[in-house]
């Protein structure tokens, strides 16, 4: 699990220097930012455990999903943002962001109702990694060097703790 973060670590901080001070003033300059991620990541969690043992087989993403597009569209009702401008291109983004959102997530709640655990978890150290080769991909940015580099910890750190979990 460990190489899987510093993997990760390695990934995020690119080909730049990375240390804990720059890290602690990173969370200085934007604490609202990291308070949210980890809320996130312990949200997410909870979500997992809870899905396992209560979900009984019912897929409640198709309700998360209306729900959350039901809150943005108020918050953006209600806030001061600019005119949306609708285009052919924009709306087929959209579109197929949304099946590919809607598709993880489903495939991804009936995992943890139904699947190995123990495997999903061990797949689940490079949803970060594909995350952000799709975004480099979409964005048409090339990955840098460490890209590779943490891929590679991040890989050796999954397989190790397939391997442990077998045991």
């Amino acid at each position: 699990m460990l190489l899987c973060l510093l993997g990760i670590v390695w990934v995020m901080k690119g080909d730049g220097a990375w240390s804990a001070m720059i890290f602690w003033q990173n969370i200085q300059r934007n604490p609202s930012g990291y308070g949210m991620a980890f809320l996130a990541a312990m949200t997410w969690a909870l979500y997992c455990v809870f899905t396992r043992y209560f979900g009984s087989g019912v897929n409640g993403v198709p309700l998360f999903l209306v729900a959350t597009a039901g809150v943005l569209w108020l918050a953006y009702v209600f806030t001061d943002q600019a005119t949306l401008v609708f285009n052919l291109g924009g709306l087929l983004q959209v579109f197929v962001m949304g099946v590919m959102m809607a598709t993880a997530y489903s495939c991804w709640n009936h995992s943890i109702q139904h699947g190995n655990l123990a495997i999903l978890a061990t797949m689940s150290y490079f949803t970060p990694v594909f995350s952000v080769l799709l975004a480099s991909m979409w964005l048409g940015i090339h990955p840098h060097t460490g890209f590779m580099y943490g891929v590679s910890l991040v890989t050796l750190g999954s397989l190790l703790s397939g391997w442990a979990s077998k045991r």
